[in-house]
């Protein structure tokens, strides 16, 4: 073969490996093109239970803006939710192997919702996931596919936007060059925490976790307004944000790097991102700082179990280690979507500060007792006592454990938990009980059976070793099964059945999770010989509660349609069934309104009958003739 015929197929090859994915240039704005717009949310932005996937456009905040397919292509997916992407609008593009999303929406096209409106009459159901023929609603770049909403669980008006490619990996939608949104501003650095990572490490000569403000001084230069002395195995956790031009919302950082004395310790770049992976934001975050209504904290080294795959880290998987006290130089690096840096420097080690200010302040916060990454540190007051060592038992076996370090009169104790799970310590004659009923291995089976309940644990529901905590209440008329990890992150469901002790209508009560507050929140449950099982994500307190009372049906007045709100103070509502002259008839439901009405091509004549009925079995029913 000639070659000229060689580099004639060679290049014919990169053509066609080009054509195959999506590039710069291939997609255009799909709300109000070429205008200025703006979001209220970015790639990879940290949310409770996942990252951010795709931009979140904002409306304006009003609904019904044409929305326009981003590029010549067909729909493969067509999903009508209550919750999550509500109405939600999936379009493949063969061209470059790509998919956009468009979800929150407020209606389809004509024709796409004539079709979905004829699958919710043959399912019967207004929730649905269609998978339409393909090529059946093709699309051009530009033609108008739906109108922008606030349906699903969207807390206001705007269209969420994604593009994937064609294994449904997202993408970054800021990387394919969309002009309509204009960011000239750098991302911030608001807090820093640092973290002893073990036993042995200290943050200003203590032990736990310590968040320091990040302020400017008068020459506009980053400064932490505190010592600044670290020794040991220190994790570093910080939060950020990126602020766009003419909105206030508070974004996502893509790329973030830490370096000490200019060495690599952490890199990350959110540029993709995988549905199964998500769940492991609650390892990639501090869990336990955002479980108590905090701020979601970016950590810079990769803990246990996290399986994320964007990050750079030096050996010790991004943990610092300060081995001196010496001045050593601590960089952050933040870059966003559209490349605006900034770059914030502090110096540890470097100040001759008296720590003992800072730590009284911080000792006299610090809780008698906590659980750090392994370690149970407890806290006495040694007043008018010159010393005492801790007196650890553990399944009746006493150890001694002598005081780790001192703040003034407060005394700190260590107890790493590998050797074992206190029941009870003994400090200076004043006793401290446990509830740890078991310790649990991550990556395996386990179940913990007690006399009031089991726990049973896939191989898969634990990012790290658990300490279960576990107590039973009993308050005469209620009772209480109370799991004291409310602070740790689970990766799968767990199984727990629950075994009460009190008497309950089985087919009104429920298992019910109840808040610090004492509200009750319902998980549902099996009944079986007296237990009741369900399932969860959380290790909170949970109770069993009865509901016999019926949701609430009001009609409201409307125009052009029926329109109701359907209310239940307990369970929940369940199941909603309307029927005119005794066929199914469509109601549109956001729940997050209590908002049922049905639509403008119906046409009510007749006798409706409306059916509610909640998680319990209670049943509420309107009837009328139209």
């Amino acid at each position: 073969m000639r070659l000229s015929s060689i580099v004639t197929l060679l290049l014919l090859a990169s053509i066609n490996v080009s054509a195959q994915s999506p590039k710069r240039g291939d997609f255009i704005f799909p709300v109000r093109p070429k205008q200025e717009n703006y979001l209220a949310g970015t790639m990879g932005e940290l949310r409770s239970t996942h990252f951010h996937s795709g931009i979140d456009i904002k409306t304006s905040g009003i609904t019904g803006l044409p929305i326009y397919a981003a590029a010549d292509g067909y729909v493969e997916r067509v999903r009508v939710s209550t919750s999550g992407y509500g109405n939600a609008l999936y379009i493949a593009h063969p061209h470059n192997n790509s998919v956009t999303v468009y979800a929150h929406l407020e209606r389809f096209s004509p024709e796409i919702a004539a079709y979905v409106r004829d699958k919710q009459y043959a399912l019967e159901s207004f929730d649905v996931n269609l998978f339409p023929d393909k090529g059946q609603f093709a699309f051009k770049q530009g033609d108008e596919v739906a109108k922008s909403g606030n349906s699903g669980s969207s807390s206001g008006p705007h269209l969420h936007f994604e593009i994937r490619d064609k294994a449904h990996k997202i993408l970054d939608p800021l990387d394919f060059g969309f002009d309509e949104i204009v960011d000239n501003i750098a991302p911030t650095v608001s807090k820093v925490a640092f973290v002893t990572m073990d036993d042995h490490a200290r943050v200003n000569g203590l032990f736990g976790r310590f968040e320091f403000n990040v302020q400017m001084d008068k020459a506009g230069n980053p400064v932490i307004n505190e010592p600044l002395s670290l020794f040991g195995n220190i994790g570093v956790e910080v939060y950020v944000y990126d602020q766009l031009d003419g909105a206030r919302n508070k974004n996502g950082v893509r790329h973030q790097t830490l370096t000490l004395d200019n060495e690599l310790i952490f890199q990350q770049d959110v540029a993709t991102m995988e549905f199964h992976l998500q769940r492991n934001i609650l390892v990639h975050t501090n869990y336990k700082r955002s479980s108590q209504g905090g701020r979601r904290f970016n950590k810079y080294y990769v803990d246990a179990g996290n399986e994320l795959t964007f990050y750079e880290t030096n050996n010790l998987d991004g943990v610092m280690r300060v081995m001196d006290l010496n001045p050593h130089h601590l960089d952050i690096r933040l870059e966003d979507s559209y490349g605006n840096l900034n770059q914030y420097r502090f110096t540890i080690n470097g100040s001759s500060d008296d720590l003992r200010t800072y730590q009284l302040a911080q000792s006299a916060d610090k809780p008698a007792v906590d659980l750090h990454r392994g370690f149970l540190e407890l806290k006495t007051d040694l007043t008018d006592r010159i010393y005492c060592e801790a007196k650890v038992y553990v399944d009746s076996t006493m150890y001694r454990q002598q005081m780790s370090y001192d703040v003034l009169d407060q005394a700190y104790y260590i107890w790493d938990m590998r050797y074992g799970m206190p029941d009870s310590v003994e400090i200076c004659d004043q006793m401290q009980y446990f509830d740890f009923v078991a310790k649990l291995p991550k990556h395996r089976a386990a179940e913990y059976e007690g006399e009031t309940c089991t726990v049973r644990f896939s191989n898969q529901a634990l990012f790290d070793q658990l300490f279960l905590r576990y107590q039973y209440v009993d308050e005469g008329g209620a009772e209480y099964f109370q799991f004291g990890n409310e602070d740790v992150p689970l990766r799968k469901y767990v199984e727990i059945q629950l075994k009460p002790s009190l008497q309950y209508d089985v087919e009104k009560s429920a298992v019910y999770s109840v808040s610090s507050r004492g509200s009750l929140s319902y998980m549902g449950g099996e009944w079986e010989q007296g237990t009741v099982t369900f399932r969860t994500r959380d290790l909170v307190n949970y109770t069993v509660a009865t509901d016999s009372v019926a949701p609430l049906i009001k009609p409201l007045r409307s125009k052009y349609s029926l329109r109701f709100l359907v209310t239940d103070d307990m369970s929940g509502i369940g199941e909603i069934r309307a029927e005119l002259n005794g066929k199914w008839l469509l109601m549109n439901y956001d729940a997050k309104r209590n908002l049922i009405w049905s639509d403008e091509k119906s046409v009510v004549i007749g006798e409706l009958k409306l059916v509610v009925t909640d998680n319990s079995g209670n049943i509420a029913t309107y009837e009328r003739r139209y």
